[in-house]
């Protein structure tokens, strides 16, 4: 599964329960680029099993800030992921 939000005017920050199970079970590329994000990196977004088929995340050309969550940091928490 994709899904793919760049270049729209979107505001605020990403919401916290995208990363919450069972959200997106099979997403496998997730296209924020341009997309008018803000703020920083939901630290939910790492919580094991959110995202346990994420190959692909373009967060590109958004207004994120602050480094990656200590809750990404675990080699479990995107088990797919080859691009960010």
């Amino acid at each position: 599964m994709h899904r793919v939000i760049e270049d729209n005017r979107l505001s605020g920050s990403l919401p916290d329960n995208w990363g919450q199970r069972p959200a997106f079970p099979a997403l496998s590329l997730l296209a924020l680029s341009g997309s008018g994000a803000g703020g920083q990196l939901p630290a939910s977004w790492g919580a094991e099993g959110g995202f346990g088929a994420l190959v692909e995340l373009a967060l590109a050309r958004n207004g994120l800030e602050g480094p990656l969550p200590d809750d990404w940091a675990s080699p479990d928490r995107f088990p797919k992921l080859v691009k960010l």
